[in-house]
């Protein structure tokens, strides 16, 4: 081959790189929304209509979401574990995580829960990052993401004054605390 031929070849291989480096982000973008559509038609009882795309993505599906070590997270706040993963998954294209898969991985990486119980050990995830203004519950579903997805810190509204005799009790099912009925309102 020539060495004028190569050189043109050469400078058409730069170019595509340079395209193609321009396109990666856009082809995430649009798988994500894909992931989207599948993921509301299954919900509706549709077909996925980009089956080529997982409608669901677990963290067992993102090798490097696996607790490394079994005691990876031991002696750690639970805040500041659940934050990394959530930044983690975001870069990987992903974003909010359910309840259930947030105690699977805190179980695998050794994470110390104040209860052997499982539905309260996750009860007491759902509470602490209801109470951190860095987590916020995706409405109408059963995951959480980091408020600054969703237009920066939540704001907690002030309860309105009481009209009735003051209520002492604060009552939550697990179906509210877990995510799993309709949210009445984005807080606890």
């Amino acid at each position: 081959m020539e060495d004028s031929i190569a050189k043109v070849i050469q400078l058409y291989r730069e170019q595509l790189k340079t395209i193609e480096d321009q396109l990666a982000p856009l082809l995430e973008q649009r798988n994500a929304k894909r992931r989207i559509i599948n993921t509301l038609s299954v919900d509706a009882g549709a077909p996925a209509p980009f089956p080529e795309i997982p409608a669901w993505v677990t963290l067992q599906d993102v090798p490097e979401f696996a607790a490394s070590q079994p005691d990876q997270f031991t002696g750690k706040p639970l805040a500041t574990i659940v934050r990394d993963m959530l930044q983690q998954r975001k870069a990987r294209g992903l974003s909010a995580i359910s309840i259930d898969e947030l105690y699977d991985h805190l179980k695998a990486g050794g994470f110390d829960f104040p209860t052997s119980n499982e539905t309260n050990a996750k009860i007491g995830v759902a509470t602490t990052l209801g109470k951190n203004l860095l987590f916020r519950r995706v409405p109408n579903t059963r995951l959480w993401g980091l408020s600054e997805w969703y237009g920066g810190a939540a704001k907690r509204q002030k309860a309105a004054p009481p009209t009735g005799a003051p209520s002492t009790s604060l009552e939550l099912d697990d179906e509210d605390v877990l995510g799993n009925g309709p949210p009445e309102n984005e807080f606890p």
